[in-house]
């Protein structure tokens, strides 16, 4: 074979191996690429939680407005609530407006035990206003509880927070009959100081908290 032949041959060879390569190479470029498995995630529904029974039990009780003061709180349709207040003045009249003897009340409510006669003879709780800062009332609270003859004590003092408000707290007992005492929570809003006080002579505790988370500012 001829020098020129043998290199003419030589040139195809490698331009046929060069085109093979390309093509090899471009195939490979455009294969297009497998998509990656999806990622499969499961979710659970949680359970939308049933009322309490505290809820479902309130949304039966009464409400109580205070326009002029500004709250309102709820209580059960069984007990019953006054803000007619009647208080003796020194001349021998009445007044529903104030207290001779608490100048600092600007306003008292009071709520009633549906066995009051039988269990309190009187008031089971109370709401009152007053003009007090609140450590002034605090302290007169301690000193009422102190200076009676029924040896009362402050047991402990804390802070409740309660419908994004914090009261300030005061456990009350009586030495002569552990157990009978009761609870008040004070706050100052505007000037004022609100008091919630009630006792456990009528073993209402629970009626307590309850009736306190209802409480309201309007």
């Amino acid at each position: 074979m001829q020098k020129g032949q043998v290199l003419i041959f030589l040139l195809v060879g490698i331009l046929v191996i060069a085109i093979a390569g390309g093509a090899y190479y471009l195939g490979r470029q455009t294969t297009p690429k497998s998509a990656p498995a999806p990622v499969v995630t499961s979710s659970t529904l949680q359970p939308t939680p049933s009322p309490s029974p505290i809820s479902d039990e309130m949304s039966t009780w009464k409400t109580y407005t205070n326009q002029l003061y500004q709250f309102s709180f709820k209580y059960p349709p069984s007990w019953t609530v006054s803000d007619k207040n009647v208080y003796l003045l020194s001349d021998g009249s009445k007044s529903e407006d104030k207290d001779p003897t608490r100048p600092w009340l600007l306003k008292e409510v009071s709520v009633y035990h549906p066995e009051k006669e039988q269990n309190l003879g009187g008031p089971w709780m109370h709401i009152e206003v007053t003009n007090e800062s609140l450590d002034q009332a605090i302290r007169r609270v301690e000193n009422d509880l102190n200076s009676g003859t029924n040896k009362l004590f402050v047991k402990s003092r804390s802070t409740q927070t309660i419908n994004n408000n914090d009261w300030s707290k005061l456990t009350w007992d009586n030495e002569q009959s552990p157990g009978n005492g009761g609870e008040f929570y004070l706050i100052n809003r505007n000037t004022k100081t609100y008091s919630f006080s009630c006792n456990y002579l009528a073993k209402a505790e629970r009626i307590c908290q309850q009736i306190l988370s209802a409480f309201k500012f309007l």
